[in-house]
């Protein structure tokens, strides 16, 4: 699963540049994607989430 992320990364990239979205929903879409991966990769998908929550 790791190893298809750059891949889906990649596509998810190139079809919202050829479809010329605006950049204030490009942004936040790659926004989530990172914080995404990160905490896919991290194995603590629940908990950055609760610990803001919390926070907030």
């Amino acid at each position: 699963m790791l190893l298809l992320a750059p891949v889906l990364v990649f596509v998810l990239l190139s079809t919202t540049l050829t479809s010329a979205l605006p950049v204030f929903t490009v942004i936040p879409v790659l926004a989530l994607l990172e914080f995404g991966l990160y905490t896919i990769a991290e194995g603590s998908f629940p908990s950055p989430i609760q610990n803001r929550l919390e926070a907030q």
